[in-house]
């Protein structure tokens, strides 16, 4: 699976709150805020999704699966968000698409070892 971001992080964040705790079996969940849509073009978008690697779950439709081509809303309304996107095989979390945002999981990107952006480290903590 690959995805291409465009753009920087509007905000991180390390959330606390109970639904974080039980999908990511943690104490927190960080994630990584990018907007929609920029100026010009969507900031985020599916690339590749080989032997169908992805996993869409959205409770707007009496928890359903939902699965689409690309990360983007669907003007037909086959799209129905917000909706979670994992691992196909492992249901390991990617990212959340809302209306307006995505949260990304960071340990989705590969960056060279000490290399992450400053723009990808929490400035807060929800809870």
């Amino acid at each position: 699976v690959r995805f291409e971001v465009h753009g920087d992080p509007v905000d991180a964040k390390f959330c606390h709150c109970t639904v974080c705790q039980v999908l990511h079996g943690a104490s927190f969940q960080w994630a990584v805020i990018f907007p929609k849509m920029t100026r010009s073009h969507t900031s985020f978008r599916l690339v590749r999704d080989e032997k169908s690697g992805l996993h869409f779950f959205s409770a707007e439709k009496g928890c359903t699966l939902v699965r689409v081509l690309i990360v983007v809303p669907d003007p037909t309304g086959a799209h129905h968000l917000p909706v979670k996107v994992s691992c196909n095989a492992r249901r390991a979390p990617l990212f959340d698409e809302g209306r307006g945002m995505v949260l990304a999981c960071p340990r989705a990107f590969y960056f060279s070892p000490g290399s992450v952006p400053d723009d990808f480290f929490p400035s807060c903590h929800t809870y």
